[in-house]
């Protein structure tokens, strides 16, 4: 008999998505014959426990186009006709992802429209109201993705709630960029706010089966353990464990080991996992729908870092392949020649440009661009590269046909490298100089190395050869650098050239970049991961470093550095740079959390650097990934554009055992460096680095670096 009073919900979460980073479109093991298996074997263990008496129940979140419109109803309609039959029998709930499984948080205005408009409805019969006829208004962002423009964004489309993982393994949400959750909250709806942007929406923190294997590998034993801490509160209240993971994950099929699916309910299925805690009289099988309907927040947190549930719990996964690059430039220059259009003086009708932001979109899943690691699976690159083509494609057609109307077209938005440095409005913000030495330092803020790679262990850097000074007749100076890259054992050399320009009077430094990276042999790879990827690499690189940025101020720790950057939405908002506080961490290796549009910058609060991108060539909506340590009792940062830091995962405070992490670090794909990406490819890019004084960087030095960094 059900007990009493408070009790202990439990609700399952299986996130459905078809479309692979790792696998492909085969109906085998190796492409969605996996997600098929798996899925089936869910609803038929869904439906035979309910015919048990066990009153179970299941939350689903579907991507809309690859999924629901493309390859379920081509080779598994069963299994929409079951979870519909299901939501139709009022056992399982649906929940929106995103119509494209696509990187949300870094869409602009007018694509987020578009995206949440489809996924409810579209003219594939795709949305979620298509297909399903209901819905409960709470996001299970695709990977994890959030950014603060979420808080006034989802709410305006009809969505105020969201869930992430609060989770102790790297594959993690937000529980390293928050205060540590007291007991109730972790278990119950929580209001999620910024610090920086207004609006706000509930939060239901998650957890994934690496935090059962945290809490002793035991579903039981982590439901007893909750119901002994609420019966010792002092008003004990009702709890909600949501279990989240992949549909297609051997999680919900049993790992099939002999002696951990007789030792380990929690590991043999969702069958056994069930009938292993259905006995226990304070737990009712919930859905998270209905249990916010009834429970409001019991707190308020603060999350103003942008978050993935990739490497670094971050956006490492997603865009520090070189690969990312690439793709990224391609798109944005498809959103250039789409302004350019309706600029133009296009209709928004025009049947062309619609085809174009729908290509856009699809091109922007985040499929094509992680979490796979270390390199990019070879179709799902092609695929992306092929819609982003497309998108640029059509909307170049419309552009010139419409160059020169009324409207006027504006001009090309083709690359011009290096481009031009834009003399300041004003006189210079900090009156210290900021340099580019090279390895050396000169008493200014900043210095900038000279390209390096960490391979085979040890850190490899780059020659100079030749350095050529210029004065032109505006004043400006310019520096141009040409060296060597080279490792042992290569089939190749590497070569750089960086052009360094300084306008008089002016702090800011502007640097253009050409790398040749060295090409060596592959050796080192997992091979049965590389016949997933169809691509074999060189497992020895681990950094790429080409352009590393160290400012030379450091901050209390006390009082740490902040991250202020700009997104695709136009917002400014930042995070402080607290993983020593939160996790205890004296040192991470490699963060990246912060979308840049086209700018990110740093501060201790007295002093800082803002780094922008020029996106007229290569560009990347997350260019700079970030270093910290503590050293002699100062905070210091590195920043690495255009390259990728790697190190130790993070460590996570809300662990209980910490096995969890380990057997993640130890089995999970998606955590090698991405270095070896990098091997034998051409990079080319500009930077512009403004030093300036106080919390945030200016608004003169934001215009600049906006004037500068996005094509007009």
């Amino acid at each position: 008999m059900p007990e009493p009073g408070p009790a202990v919900h439990l609700a399952f979460r299986f996130h459905v998505n078809f479309y692979h980073s790792y696998r492909g479109d085969s109906l085998s093991e190796r492409g969605i014959g996996k997600d098929i298996r798996i899925i089936r074997g869910i609803l038929a263990n869904l439906d035979r426990l309910n015919s048990e008496g066990i009153p179970v129940r299941g939350t689903w979140d579907i991507e809309n186009y690859y999924s629901l419109e493309t390859l379920m109803p081509r080779h598994a309609p069963d299994l929409i006709e079951g979870i519909a039959r299901r939501v139709r029998e009022d056992r399982d709930e649906i929940e929106p992802m995103s119509w494209n499984n696509g990187i949300v948080s870094a869409c602009t205005a007018e694509e987020f429209e578009e995206l949440a408009r489809l996924a409810v409805s579209n003219p594939g019969r795709s949305g979620l109201a298509d297909v399903f006829g209901r819905w409960v208004p709470i996001l299970r962002p695709q990977e994890c993705m959030y950014t603060p423009s979420f808080l006034s964004r989802y709410p305006a489309a009809g969505i105020p709630a969201i869930s992430l993982y609060y989770s102790a393994v790297p594959f993690n949400g937000f529980s390293n960029f928050v205060r540590p959750l007291s007991f109730p909250e972790r278990y119950n709806p929580l209001t999620l706010e910024s610090s920086s942007l207004p609006g706000s929406m509930t939060l239901l923190p998650c957890y994934n089966h690496g935090d059962v294997a945290d809490r002793g590998a035991s579903l039981r034993l982590w439901l007893k353990g909750l119901r002994r801490r609420q019966l010792r509160m002092e008003e004990p209240r009702d709890l909600l464990l949501i279990l989240d993971a992949d549909a297609d994950d051997e999680f919900w099929a049993g790992m099939k080991i002999p002696v951990v699916s007789r030792l380990l309910p929690s590991f043999d299925g969702l069958a056994r996992m069930v009938r292993s805690v259905a006995d226990l009289p304070f737990l009712r099988f919930t859905r998270p729908g209905d249990y916010l309907r009834d429970h409001p927040p019991v707190g308020r947190v603060v999350l103003d870092q942008d978050t993935a549930d990739g490497s670094f719990d971050g956006l490492s996964s997603w865009a520090e392949k070189w690969e990312n690059t690439e793709l990224w430039t391609a798109i944005q220059r498809s959103r250039r020649l789409y302004a350019a259009a309706v600029a133009a003086g296009a209709p928004a009708d025009d049947p062309r440009l619609a085809e174009s932001l729908r290509e856009r979109l699809l091109a922007l899943s985040t499929t094509h661009f992680g979490m796979a690691s270390p390199v990019m699976h070879a179709g799902r690159l092609e695929d992306g590269f092929a819609r982003a083509r497309r998108a640029g494609e059509l909307a170049a057609a419309v552009l010139a046909e419409w160059r020169g109307a009324p409207a006027g077209a504006k001009a090309s938005p083709e690359s011009r490298f290096p481009p031009p440095a834009p003399a300041p409005d004003s006189a210079p913000a900090s009156g210290r100089s900021g340099r580019a030495e090279g390895s050396a330092g000169d008493g200014g803020r900043f210095r900038v190395l000279d390209p390096r790679i960490t391979w085979g262990g040890r850190a490899r850097a780059g020659t100079v050869e030749e350095v050529e000074d210029e004065t032109l007749p505006d004043g400006s100076a310019v520096r141009t650098l040409r060296g060597a890259l080279s490792l042992p054992g290569r089939i190749r050399d590497g070569r750089w050239t960086r052009i360094e320009t300084r306008l008089p009077g002016d702090d800011a430094v502007f640097l253009s970049l050409e790398l040749e990276y060295p090409e060596t042999p592959h050796r080192g790879y997992d091979k049965a991961k590389a016949l997933r990827l169809d691509r074999t690499w060189d497992h020895r690189w681990t950094e790429v470093l080409p352009a590393e940025i160290i400012p030379l101020f450091d901050a209390d720790p006390a009082r740490p550095f902040r991250v202020i950057k700009r997104n695709f939405f136009g917002d400014v908002s930042s995070y402080p740079v607290d993983h020593h506080l939160v996790s205890g961490s004296r040192r991470t290796a490699s963060f990246n959390n912060h979308i840049a549009h086209p700018w990110v910058a740093v501060s201790n609060g007295s002093e800082g650097l803002l780094v922008a991108q020029y996106e007229g060539d290569r560009c990347n909506f997350a260019f700079c990934p970030m270093r910290s340590e503590l050293s002699r009792g100062r905070q210091r940062l590195r920043l690495n554009p255009f390259g990728t830091y790697y190190g130790p995962q993070w460590k996570y405070a809300t662990a209980v055992t910490g096995l969890g992490r380990a057997m993640a670090v130890l089995m999970a794909d998606q955590l090698d460096s991405y270095a070896p990406s990098y091997n034998g490819k051409a990079s080319r890019f500009s930077v512009a680095v403004f030093p300036f004084r106080g919390p945030e960087p200016p608004e003169e030095i934001r215009r600049r670096a906006e004037a500068w960094g996005q094509v007009r």
